[in-house]
């Protein structure tokens, strides 16, 4: 088994940013562009991809449930300015690897082409930390959906902020709640 071939059934933290740590998302259709690739290369109808981003706006493609999620369960998951981050359950060998390598290409191919860039959109290949126990899981959501707090608090630490050192302002809680690019 390779470095990269993830367990069917287990959960892993998969996270990626910028190269040299610049924006993957410069305005609000980039983040839809990003979730909707999500949503529609989580299935293995490649001609459905193409079909679909043609026909429907990212507003429709959101909105749908009929979409199958051939190799990967999507739990939750945040795209931050210039990285993101997702938790899923594998379905089965290499699945989680196709799946983040339509993700990926297709992101990088629409970026490229909108900004007219040339070369490497991410840092390097995707990455990912197998989630090991109960207390790991909920761990890792809970470090996913508060990590828009780096974005307006100078001293953000997820660990004080897990064990209660640092109590939210409800300025900050209401922010977290209207964070507008959660995943799930």
């Amino acid at each position: 088994m390779s470095k990269r071939d993830l367990v069917e059934n287990e959960y892993y933290h998969i996270y990626s940013r910028g190269v040299l740590k610049n924006n993957l998302f410069l305005c609000h259709d980039d983040y839809l562009r990003f979730m909707c690739l999500i949503k529609i290369s989580n299935n293995k109808n490649c001609d459905l991809l193409c079909r679909i981003l043609k026909d429907k706006s990212y507003e429709e493609i959101l909105e749908e449930n009929n979409i199958n999620s051939d190799f990967v369960e999507i739990l939750t998951g945040v795209l931050m300015p210039n990285h993101f981050h997702i938790l899923i359950k594998a379905k089965g060998k290499n699945l989680t690897g196709k799946f983040m390598h339509k993700v990926l290409t297709g992101y990088a191919m629409y970026f490229n082409r909108k900004y007219s860039k040339i070369g490497h959109t991410f840092e390097r290949k995707y990455q990912f930390r197998h989630i090991k126990n109960d207390s790991d899981l909920k761990n890792v959501i809970h470090y996913i959906k508060m990590n828009p707090l780096k974005l307006i608090m100078n001293d953000y630490s997820h660990k004080k902020l897990m064990y209660g050192e640092i109590k939210l302002t409800k300025k900050q809680k209401k922010f977290i709640e209207k964070y507008p690019y959660k995943l799930g």
